[in-house]
């Protein structure tokens, strides 16, 4: 009997906005496990084929909107394995969009450490659309600063307030998101020291 080896793929997530194709060049799968003297373009000649399937097994159209899952066709000679399934956020912007808005709720001392990080953010942002709002980490949404911390900003943005929390070490941490507003692109930030 012959295995068929099994080739491991992660992929990378996109956002794009309701009505967009879906730039498949901005996909940068990484795919490791071809067999001796085999590559990408022995496995793959024609190019890899991306298939968009949400959860509910619905295959993405464009001017759909929700969370797509990025998976490749899979080739004959070949299983695969998903490090990373990689997704696509489509945001709707329909209508007026509004920006979202952060801020920074308070601080907390933590009762005991053990990694230096004796403080907590306690950040917060408010969507005042009627839908949910993705922003990928990157230049976008990201956090900056002097400080060491534990811990990643959401880049799922639900209608209405909710919270997450940072740990750091007391020096300047910024959160700084940019979001639509109208047509334009908006930013806020968040300071915690």
């Amino acid at each position: 009997t012959v295995s068929v080896a099994t080739l491991q793929v992660s992929i990378n997530d996109l956002v794009i906005n309701k009505g967009e194709t879906i730039n498949t060049s901005l996909i940068t799968p990484a795919i490791t496990g071809y067999i001796p003297g085999e590559d990408i373009s022995d496995v793959f000649p024609q190019g890899i084929t991306y298939k968009f399937i949400n959860d509910a097994g619905v295959t993405y159209v464009q001017g759909a909107t929700g969370v797509y899952n990025i998976t490749i066709e899979e080739p004959g000679n070949y299983d695969v394995n998903y490090t990373r399934e990689g997704k696509v956020y489509v945001n709707s912007l329909s209508g007026n969009v509004r920006k979202v808005r952060t801020y920074l709720d308070c601080i907390e001392v933590k009762q005991s450490s053990t990694n230096g990080l004796n403080y907590i953010a306690n950040f917060r942002y408010d969507n005042p659309n009627s839908e949910t709002i993705y922003v990928l980490h990157g230049d976008d949404n990201r956090l900056t600063g002097e400080a060491s911390y534990l811990g990643e900003t959401p880049i799922m943005f639900l209608p209405g307030e909710n919270t997450f929390k940072i740990e750091f070490d007391g020096r300047k941490l910024i959160w700084t998101l940019t979001t639509y507003d109208n047509t334009q692109k908006s930013s806020v930030s968040s300071e915690a020291t």
